[in-house]
């Protein structure tokens, strides 16, 4: 016996990328689950002495949040104390030099106080002593959240032809590699295509729609002409064709044309399935085909032909027993029958059947 041909059903694989960022430390510092990508000095170099627990006060000023840090060069000389505080005298960080000489630490948007005290002011038992001598050299520097615009947006592909019901992936790239603005994907007519967050286009109706990909300001387009459909109807019936095509613009003045007389079609799209057969019908519209492909099948000449695909297929014709041919839809319809295999030693219950297109497609239940 014959196996009948399975229709493949395409998996789609999504494949995701992970993009290392390669960085050096002097231009993005990481904190937390945030990165910066610009510096600012904020004191290029301070200098000073102080004597007896003597203080200097330096104000500065950040925009945006960020990773702030102090840095003592060897110019230093003596033990001291720094402490940051908020206009309104909040201490944001403090700390001493004792095993360091380099401070970091995060603030947020606003005004503030850098002080550095001499700090050799205490012995082993913690009593105040006499101070000493503090010569020291720093700067100060930010890093932070610099936004970097985008020049230019682009799609992999401009235009775009597809069936109704199928799909496919628009890829947006943009320049510089390194913008921090982000980007979005719009359809203009959401009843002919849809597109998804990350490209998917996926056609509903027959029309014209324009994909749009935005990344800041910058934008790049790609159009989507969904322009072909199947339609399966029996013998004697009519549809409006009008109907699947009534997105495209335009459509009210379509020209209808179609290549078979087995499937009529009038000025205004209305078809009519007349013979056992098939025929495409064309709307013509600005210059734009859109095609509709017609099944026009028989009741009788479907089930004599699939009775004769099914003979085809068993070894042994004779014992063909045909039972109920349903249509289950306008595609496929099932045919049950029973029989005995070329042994004769088990008895097919039930074999189900699609006929399709003319193509008898074939699967076990028993």
């Amino acid at each position: 016996m014959k196996k009948g041909s399975l229709k493949r059903i395409g998996t789609l694989a999504l494949v995701f990328v992970l993009s290392a960022l390669i960085v050096t430390s002097s231009f993005v510092v990481y904190a937390g689950d945030s990165y910066y990508n610009a510096t600012q000095t904020i004191i290029s170099k301070a200098t000073g002495t102080l004597i007896n627990h003597d203080s200097a006060t330096y104000k500065f000023k950040i925009t945006g949040d960020s990773e702030v840090w102090v840095d003592f060069d060897s110019n230093t000389i003596g033990d001291y104390r720094i402490e940051v505080q908020d206009s309104d005298g909040y201490i944001e960080y403090e700390d001493s030099s004792y095993g360091s000489s380099f401070f970091d630490f995060e603030l947020s948007s606003g005004n503030y106080t850098l002080t550095i005290t001499e700090d050799s002011s205490y012995d082993d038992n913690y009593d105040d002593i006499d101070g000493g001598e503090l010569n020291y050299s720093f700067s100060m520097k930010r890093s932070y959240h610099k936004t970097i615009k985008t020049t230019k947006a682009k799609l992999n592909r401009k235009k775009v032809k597809i069936c109704r019901f199928n799909s496919f992936y628009l890829y947006g790239s943009y320049s510089p590699s390194n913008s921090t603005q982000s980007g979005s994907w719009k359809s203009s007519n959401k009843k002919v295509a849809t597109v998804s967050s990350s490209g998917y286009v996926y056609a509903k109706n027959l029309g014209t729609t324009t994909i749009t990909y935005k990344h800041g300001s910058k934008k790049a387009t790609c159009k989507v002409i969904v322009n072909h459909d199947t339609l399966e109807m029996g013998k004697g019936k009519s549809n409006n064709l009008k109907k699947l095509v009534k997105y495209a613009k335009g459509y009210k003045k379509a020209k209808w044309s179609s290549s078979s007389s087995k499937v009529s079609v009038s000025k205004k799209g209305k078809i009519k399935a007349k013979k056992h057969g098939q025929a495409t019908i064309t709307a013509k519209i600005k210059g734009t085909k859109y095609k509709v492909k017609v099944y026009s099948y028989d009741k009788k000449k479907l089930k004599k032909e699939a009775k004769k695909l099914l003979k085809s297929l068993l070894v042994v014709p004779s014992s063909l027993k045909v039972g109920t041919i349903m249509y289950t839809d306008f595609r496929h319809c099932k045919i049950y029958y029973s029989g005995k295999n070329v042994y004769g030693t088990r008895v097919y219950m039930c074999r189900m059947f699609y006929y399709s297109y003319g193509t008898l497609y074939t699967y076990r239940v028993f």
